[in-house]
């Protein structure tokens, strides 16, 4: 599953301030892979990151960041991926 997002506009924005106000992202060239080394687990990289993990659990499916923090329980697979993604793409929102 590949997940792609945009970029907030900075139109109007001054060259010299878009440094300070572009949050820390990771690489948009990046693909996103998921691997299902088992059943009931999925492991998200890239070719140079890994993402975090989501692990079916009984109340749901169980998302965890790259450094191991957890990202909480969701009701959908999908969900749960999305979390792992969004804390990759933009730690600092977490």
């Amino acid at each position: 599953m590949t997940i792609a997002a945009e970029l907030p506009s900075l139109a109007g924005t001054e060259a010299t301030d878009r440094g300070a106000m572009m949050p820390e992202v990771a690489d948009l060239s990046e693909r996103i892979s998921w691997k299902s080394p088992t059943p009931g687990l999925w492991v998200g990289e890239t070719p140079s990151s890994y993402l975090g993990m989501v692990d079916r659990a009984s109340d749901g499916f169980v998302a965890t960041g790259q450094t191991g923090n957890d990202l909480g329980v969701f009701g959908s697979l999908d969900d749960a991926k999305l979390a792992v993604y969004t804390s990759w793409f933009l730690p600092a929102a977490l």
